[in-house]
């Protein structure tokens, strides 16, 4: 149904469920379902004007974009333009000179500490950070700068029982950079191993903005001991590594413990990170120094 009676591309549907296109073609073949060919499903292609011009100018939709939701080519889509005297939408700021700055860059890396990642498009690379809380992403896209070059959406993660949205750039060439460095064992790196999991790069910098959108991210707090924590998919080595990190940036000599979790679903053994109370209370002095205007949603992670 949402294939040929609702016209939605193969990647569209992907996206709505948060998996791979390569999942969605392999499901279609399993169920025989036909795949349209371009050309004759273009000739059906027919958007009201006052619709496209909405998703031009208020949604700020590019040509491809509205190819991908209606599951067709952008050729329709652009004769339909022309057709209807629609004036292209401002396209924002140029994707190819566009760069963090040093405090974005901090920002950027705290998301990857956390539950940022990086997804290969093509040759280039785009920037996705999942939430459950949309104010929070609309609250973090202001804070990277990538407004224009963004767009926010329904995520849907395990079917539609983990209902969440999604952060996800343009395909950024300042993002290729950084592939290298958080995913080093890919094979499109050179390397045999062709693994694609994120590894914390071991050179990283604490400072006091990554750690906190890392905890927003990915961290928790206990109210009945007053305790912050903090997760991520690292080996024990790793987890040793940035405790005396973070030590170093809250000038404590004690107070940071590793704790071992339950294993995932492979059994590897998994790890958090538990401040104490008073090395927790540090990390909110600093935090409350930074100055930053933390969503009400993620205030319960900092006692408030």
């Amino acid at each position: 149904s949402l294939y040929h009676g609702n016209g939605y591309s193969i990647q569209h549907i992907a996206d709505m469920f948060g998996c791979s296109y390569s999942t969605i073609w392999w499901m279609m073949i399993e169920y025989g379902i036909q795949r349209r060919i371009g050309s004759s499903h273009d000739e059906q292609v027919i958007i009201e004007r006052e619709l496209l011009n909405s998703l031009i100018h208020g949604n700020g939709y590019s040509e491809q974009h509205i190819a991908d939701i209606f599951g067709c080519s952008r050729t329709p889509i652009r004769n339909m333009i022309k057709k209807y005297g629609i004036t292209s939408s401002s396209r924002g700021p140029n994707v190819t000179d566009f760069t963090f700055n040093d405090r974005q860059n901090e920002i950027f890396e705290g998301c990857m500490l956390g539950d940022g990642a990086l997804t290969w498009a093509i040759n280039n690379c785009y920037f996705r950070n999942t939430d459950k809380h949309k104010e929070y992403l609309i609250w973090l896209q202001k804070q990277l700068g990538v407004e224009h070059i963004s767009h926010i959406r329904p995520y849907y993660l395990d079917g539609f029982f983990d209902y969440r949205y999604e952060l996800k750039t343009r395909v950024i060439p300042i993002i290729r950079e950084q592939h290298i460095r958080w995913y080093p064992y890919d094979s499109r790196w050179g390397t045999n191993q062709n693994r694609n999991n994120k590894i914390i790069p071991k050179d990283i910098e604490l400072s006091p903005i990554r750690l906190l959108f890392w905890y927003i991210g990915d961290g928790g707090y206990t109210e009945y001991e007053g305790t912050a924590h903090f997760w991520n998919y690292l080996v024990y080595e790793d987890w040793l590594h940035l405790s005396k990190k973070i030590a170093k940036l809250l000038d404590v000599a004690s107070g940071i413990t590793i704790n071992k979790e339950s294993k995932d679903d492979d059994g590897i053994q998994k790890y958090s990170l538990r401040l104490n109370r008073n090395v927790t209370n540090k990390f909110f002095d600093m935090v409350d120094d930074l100055g930053f205007d933390i969503p009400k949603c993620y205030l319960y992670k900092f006692g408030r």
